[in-house]
């Protein structure tokens, strides 16, 4: 369940579409380990985590801003600048 910025829950019940979007390869993974010693980069603040639920005549919306997704991009980048010293 899923507390929405209108006040209202939002249960999800399926995910079984989320591996099957264009962009996914499959299941998701683990989060990237280190390949290097991830001290030296900066440490940006993540974004909050932000639920808004969207209602028009062609149906009932929600977006979730996905903070497991944005780490994993932030890892994959320290990982790669790690590789090019």
């Amino acid at each position: 369940m899923i507390r929405c910025d209108d006040g209202t829950n939002y249960t999800i019940t399926d995910v079984s579409r989320y591996d099957k979007n264009y962009f996914a390869n499959g299941p998701v993974g683990p989060l990237p380990t280190a390949t290097c010693d991830w001290s030296q980069f900066d440490r940006p603040e993540l974004p909050k985590a932000e639920v808004r639920r969207f209602n028009n005549p062609d149906g009932d919306y929600i977006f979730i801003r996905n903070l497991y997704e944005t780490r994993r991009m932030l890892y994959s980048l320290y990982n790669a600048m790690g590789e090019d010293e």
